[in-house]
C-alpha cells in the first residue's frame, strides 16, 4: 500500500514523544580555522588514479558512487556518465546524450543498484535504468525533473520539486516531495518535505543536492532551500515511523548569522553524519564555503575555511564528499601535474573509511 506522509518542523519531537535530551545542539565558533587531518578521522584510505582516454576525460566531478567492484563517476561539463573498476582503469560510458529513448539532453542524478548490477539516471523529465554492461532496461516520464536520487535498502528514493506562481499570495510556491520506489520504479511511498512561499524577488533556490545520509539501518535527511528566508535551516532531521524527528541541530550565535540590518547572511548547504562524526559545509555571501566538523565520540568540534589536512597523500587542504547514501565513507580528488604532462590529466581519486 501507499503512504503519503507530511512533516510537521520543529513540533514533531515533542508531538511523538521524544526527549528533549536526544536533540543535540552543536555550537559553532566561526572564529576558529582549524583543519583537522584526516588521518584523525580516517580508518583507512586508498588512491585510485582513473584512466584517462578519449572517453573518459573528466573535468567536473558531479558525483562518485562505490558500485561494488567499480566505480560510478558523472561528470558535470560535458555532462557524461562513466564506469570504472576499482584499479581506475575505464570500462565504458552509461548511456548517452540525445532525445530518444534512453538518451538525455541534461543530466541532473545517477544512482545504483550493485546487487542487481542496475545504474538509474534522472535526467530532463524522465527516469532511466542500464544494466552496468550499458544495456538500456526502461524509462519512465515524469511530471517534473528529479532533484535529487539514491538507492538505499532496495529502495529507490528521489525528490521532486515544484514552484507555482500564487497570485492571491503574491509569491511563488515551493513544495518538494521525497519518493521511495521499488527497483522497477514502482511508487511504494511519498512524503512532502518542504511547502511554503518564495516571495517573488526570490524565488531562486539551491542546487546543492546532497540531501540523504544513512548508517546502518538509520536515514538521515538535511534540506537546504538557499533563497533568501529570515531564519536559519539549522537542523539534521532523522527518519521515524512515517515522519521526520529532528535529531540535531547547528548552534551559530545572531550576529553570525543576521547582519546588522537583521539580514540574513549565513547558508548552511548540507548537514549530514556518520555513526560518529557530523559534517556541515556553510558560507556567507562574503565568504566560503566554511566546512564544520563534530566527533559525537570525544565531543570535540572544529570549523575550517577550506576543508581537510591531507596529511596522508597530498598534504593539501582537500573538502570530502560523502558516499550517497553509506556516509561511514567518503571521498576526494586531486589533480597531479607534472612537468613532463602536456595535458591535464584525470584526477586521482581517494577513497576513505570514517573511523567508529
Amino acid at each position: 500500500m501507499k503512504n503519503c506522509w507530511t512533516i510537521s518542523f520543529f513540533v514533531i519531537l515533542f508531538a511523538c514523544g521524544e526527549k528533549p535530551s536526544e536533540f543535540l545542539v552543536l555550537p559553532v565558533d566561526i572564529s576558529q580555522n582549524y583543519p583537522v587531518s584526516l588521518s584523525e578521522i580516517t580508518e583507512e584510505l586508498k588512491s585510485i588514479e582513473l584512466e584517462m582516454t578519449d572517453e573518459s576525460l573528466i573535468s567536473s566531478i558531479h558525483r562518485v558512487l562505490d558500485c561494488g567492484d567499480y566505480l560510478l563517476i558523472s561528470n558535470a561539463w560535458p555532462m557524461k556518465i562513466m564506469l570504472f573498476n576499482k584499479e581506475g582503469k575505464f570500462i565504458h560510458t552509461i548511456s548517452s546524450q540525445g532525445q530518444g529513448p534512453g538518451e538525455y539532453s541534461f543530466l541532473r542524478e545517477i544512482a545504483a543498484d550493485p546487487e542487481n548490477k542496475r545504474i538509474y539516471i534522472a535526467a530532463d523529465m524522465k527516469l532511466m535504468c542500464y544494466d552496468f554492461d550499458n544495456r538500456f532496461i526502461k524509462e519512465v516520464l515524469l511530471p517534473r525533473s528529479i532533484e535529487y536520487m539514491v538507492y538505499n535498502n532496495n529502495e529507490l528514493i528521489y525528490v521532486i520539486t515544484s514552484r507555482q506562481e500564487n497570485e492571491s499570495e503574491g509569491g511563488i510556491h515551493y513544495q518538494a516531495m521525497l519518493y521511495k520506489a521499488d527497483k522497477d520504479f514502482h511508487i511504494k511511498d511519498s512524503m512532502e518535505v518542504k511547502n511554503f512561499l518564495l516571495d517573488k524577488t526570490n524565488n531562486r533556490t539551491t542546487s546543492i543536492n546532497s540531501y540523504l545520509s544513512c548508517t546502518g539501518k538509520n536515514t538521515y535527511m538535511y534540506y537546504p532551500v538557499g533563497a533568501r528566508e529570515t531564519f536559519l535551516r539549522d537542523t539534521l532531521y532523522k527518519f521515524g515511523n512515517d515522519h521526520f524527528i529532528p535529531d540535531l541541530r547547528l548552534k551559530f550565535s545572531d550576529e553570525e548569522v543576521y547582519n546588522e540590518n537583521g539580514v540574513m547572511t549565513r547558508f548552511i548547504y548540507t548537514i549530514y553524519r556518520s555513526s560518529r562524526y557530523v559534517f556541515a559545509r556553510h558560507r556567507t555571501r562574503e565568504k566560503g564555503p566554511f566546512y564544520y566538523w563534530y566527533d559525537m565520540k570525544t565531543g570535540e568540534g572544529y570549523n575550517m575555511e577550506k576543508g581537510f589536512r591531507d596529511d596522508i597523500y597530498t598534504g593539501e587542504i582537500v573538502p570530502i564528499y560523502s558516499f550517497a547514501p553509506d556516509s561511514e565513507k567518503f571521498y576526494y580528488y586531486y589533480t597531479k601535474i607534472n612537468d613532463v604532462d602536456k595535458d591535464e590529466p584525470n584526477p586521482t581519486l581517494y577513497i576513505g573509511e570514517l573511523k567508529k
